[in-house]
């Protein structure tokens, strides 16, 4: 089954049809934030959070002998200039080693300095360490968590949730019509549908048009009282037996208000030939069922698994409508009856 995108159905639906051929029956519309739930994927977000950076700079070993080295020419000088203006050996050796001592007490603040830095340093990796191989952790386990989401179950499991917060609110139908089907075919695929569906079958409900007092009949539907999904399940005939005159051709006109109402209050439509109902009402049975399946996953039942894939039928227009009336297409299958 293929999804086309008909403008004349505007935003609220897109029609899928068997066969990928939109001019062919069954018909089937859905609205469009149901069909969006139906191909949306779990977002694969990216890791954002930002990588542990190492320290930036390692505190680098005083050198001692490059640093004595450094202060000699400043002492001799000094012991130099001593010597010559005191005259006094005693008073220069003092002042030499002094100035030595003095370059020592530098040497050795520095070299503390180093050592705390160091040690700062060395804290700083052990915590850089520890961040990083937790950051490798939870970067590993958000890719698993992405991968898992991506898995075929996954993603059915995440589009069946959306689809079922979408049709909770599914708008009911205002009231029913105390009547029976009038009929015969609507009533016999009604009771088909009532023994593959059980008491999910309804009929002769009605739906309020806008702006009108003159609401719409749904002669037959599908009702799931636990996730509230409705089905509007339509019999269209080529014309009216009694005087030959065209009905319900134009399946997908733009103007379609029927249509626009069902799937802007969360309806699914099922649109199928009179001549499919007649001849296999199981296989039309069948695609309720795949319908079904598609939106929110509910098995399809053991009495229609073996059942055949329903024919397709081409959609007809008025000529052509007007043309089966003359030779009365319709008793071909009619009296199957």
């Amino acid at each position: 089954m293929a999804v086309i995108y008909p403008p004349q159905l505007g935003k609220f639906a897109k029609l899928i049809v068997a066969e990928c051929h939109m001019n062919q029956y069954p018909i089937i519309l859905i609205p469009d934030p149901i069909v969006q739930a139906m191909n949306a994927v779990p977002l694969a977000l990216n890791f954002t959070e930002p990588k542990p950076l190492p320290p930036s700079y390692k505190p680098q070993p005083i050198d001692v002998l490059r640093f004595f080295y450094k202060a000699i020419p400043i002492i001799i000088p000094f012991a130099s200039i001593t010597l010559i203006a005191s005259r006094s050996i005693v008073i220069t050796c003092y002042i030499s080693v002094g100035g030595i001592f003095i370059t020592a007490v530098n040497f050795w603040q520095q070299q503390m300095y180093y050592l705390r830095q160091l040690d700062r340093y060395e804290q700083e990796m052990r915590d850089y360490k520890s961040n990083l191989e937790g950051w490798k952790k939870r970067e590993t386990q958000h890719k698993r968590q992405i991968a898992a989401s991506q898995k075929p179950e996954k993603i059915k499991q995440y589009r069946y949730q959306i689809v079922k917060d979408i049709i909770i609110k599914t708008a009911p139908p205002e009231g029913r019509i105390v009547s029976t089907i009038s009929q015969w075919i609507e009533s016999k695929f009604y009771k088909i549908l009532q023994q593959v569906f059980r008491d999910r079958i309804y009929s002769q409900l009605i739906l309020q048009k806008s702006q009108s007092y003159q609401p719409y009949c749904i002669e037959i539907s599908y009702f799931d009282k636990t996730t509230n999904l409705r089905i509007d399940i339509i019999i269209d005939t080529p014309y009216r037996d009694e005087i030959g005159e065209p009905e319900n051709y134009e399946v997908l006109i733009q103007d379609n208000q029927r249509h626009q109402l069902f799937l802007e209050k969360g309806w699914i439509v099922v649109r199928f030939a009179e001549e499919q109902v007649v001849r296999w009402p199981q296989s039309c049975c069948r695609v309720i069922a795949e319908v079904i399946n598609q939106i929110i996953g509910q098995p399809i039942p053991d009495t229609l698994t073996t059942v055949e894939t329903l024919q397709p039928i081409q959609q007809w227009n008025e000529i052509e409508a007007r043309q089966m009336a003359q030779v009365r297409y319709r008793d071909n299958y009619l009296t199957q009856r």
